[in-house]
């Protein structure tokens, strides 16, 4: 069973998840709007970019993107010895 602290960690988990998602589609909303205004689809050029790059590209999975790099910053480093 989980305490009170436990609990409000995986709440404040939770959270972090839902704030990142939140970020992130609003963000790709933005920048489409803002190439739309400058004439250009915000999807094709990162979709040319990526395959110039060699990597996939799917704005919709941007916040997962976005939360492997949130967990990988804040992860406690771990030495054996």
């Amino acid at each position: 069973m989980l305490d009170v602290y436990q609990i409000s960690i995986v709440n404040t988990y939770i959270a972090m998840i839902k704030l990142i998602k939140i970020f992130c589609e609003k963000y790709i909303e933005k920048q489409r709007t803002n190439c739309q205004i400058e004439g250009f689809s915000w999807d094709e050029s990162r979709a040319s970019l990526a395959k110039e790059m060699s990597l996939d590209f799917s704005p919709n999975s941007f916040h997962e993107l976005a939360m492997d790099f949130y967990k990988s910053a804040t992860k406690r480093a771990t030495i054996y010895m």
